[in-house]
């Protein structure tokens, strides 16, 4: 199973200047529950409290600043399940609700504004939702098949079809949650959708929806701790799209040399954000060995950015995997946050820098497809 909080990632920045207000949360069970506890997390995932259902109901009292996620769950590893947890928001008001202890996903809340128009954007994205849910299905079938016939040309590309096609599934689940934002300015819920819609790997095509959805949020949004957040990596999306001038940097690489990216102008450059731990990472390796053997001398560079924590990890990697034919750097012992700058927030990650400075493509993730959209885009730019 997986843990609760994979399925929800709740972005939280700094703190609300609003007011404490208070949230009475009482739940009412025609079942018999009595003596049965359920586990209480706030703000983000994880178990911060617990609560005894008495006389068929249970009262939990809490002072918050604004609107928060609010999670029950039978289990106090918050596993996810069907049935044994329930996740909704929560804002200062009396928060009452029926439920069956048996199957939490069944408790329906109402008359809390933010949770209102959650459920009202789930109905908008049911449709795409349904799709992802029978593509991933199909995907996994497909992967299944390969596993057992080996390598199939057949098979490859259909599953290649499939990873393209989730990818524009998601595109238009980012693109509604922006334009959700849009229409409502004075939600809770926009910061956090127009801040997934600039991490969609193909956000330039909604940018200046996000721009213009962002300013048009009402001083009470913006001032919020979810606004104050999407203002923070506003300046990191613009910086680092397609088209505009790559973030420069000045390092030491793992032999002490000082690597300036803006020295390489002139040349194409391969950033790829890595790190020993990620599996991904390294299965993606031999193909990186393919690229810098078929280009070193056509003027590619590729500059490997690690974010690894243990720099002996990282050393140990990049000799047995015989990674120090090209320029290795760290995160960790640069002290210098190139995730930031670039808006990195999962690995691994490759961008493509032209010979002006300026960012051309990024890959996000691993795997055959974006292999060969990248090998494309360098045969079309360096002609063979």
């Amino acid at each position: 199973m997986y843990k609760f909080f994979s399925f929800l990632l709740i972005i939280i920045f700094g703190n609300s200047l609003l007011a404490q207000g208070k949230v009475k949360i009482i739940g009412e069970t025609n079942s018999d529950a009595n003596g049965q506890y359920l586990y209480v997390g706030y703000d983000d995932p994880g178990l911060k409290d617990s609560v005894l259902i008495s006389g068929n109901k249970f009262e939990y009292d809490l002072e918050i600043k604004e609107p928060i996620y609010f999670y029950l769950s039978k289990n106090k590893d918050f596993y996810h399940s069907d049935t044994d947890n329930k996740v909704f928001y929560i804002e200062p008001d009396t928060v009452k609700f029926q439920f069956d202890y048996a199957d939490l996903s069944s408790i329906r809340i109402s008359g809390v504004k933010t949770e209102d128009e959650r459920e009202k954007l789930r109905i908008l994205r049911k449709p795409l939702n349904q799709l992802m849910k029978e593509n991933n299905e199909k995907l996994q079938k497909l992967n299944n098949e390969i596993k057992e016939v080996g390598k199939n040309e057949s098979l490859q590309k259909e599953i290649e079809k499939r990873w393209f096609k989730s990818d524009s599934i998601k595109f238009e689940i980012a693109k509604s949650g922006v334009e959700f934002a849009l229409t409502h300015p004075d939600s809770y819920l926009s910061p956090d959708l127009l801040i997934w819609g600039m991490y969609n790997k193909n956000a330039d095509e909604i940018s200046e929806m996000i721009y213009s959805a962002s300013d048009s949020l009402t001083e009470k949004i913006k001032q919020s701790s979810k606004g104050k957040g999407l203002f923070e990596i506003i300046p990191s999306f613009k910086q680092s799209r397609n088209g505009v001038m790559a973030p420069d940097f000045s390092v030491l690489d793992i032999n002490s040399d000082s690597q300036i990216l803006s020295q390489f102008k002139g040349n194409y450059v391969l950033l790829d954000f890595w790190a020993s731990w990620c599996r991904p990472c390294l299965d993606d390796l031999p193909y990186l060995h393919e690229v810098n053997k078929k280009y070193q001398n056509s003027g590619l560079k590729i500059i490997g950015i690690s974010e690894d924590e243990n720099l002996e990890k990282w050393i140990n990697a990049i000799d047995k995997f015989e990674m120090n034919q090209w320029i290795q750097i760290s995160i960790k012992q640069n002290e210098i946050d190139l995730k930031a700058n670039y808006l990195i927030t999962a690995i691994p990650v490759k961008i493509l820098i032209g010979p002006d400075g300026k960012i051309i493509k990024r890959w996000r993730g691993g795997g055959e497809p974006n292999h060969r959209d990248l090998n494309q885009t360098l045969e079309n730019l360096l002609g063979f």
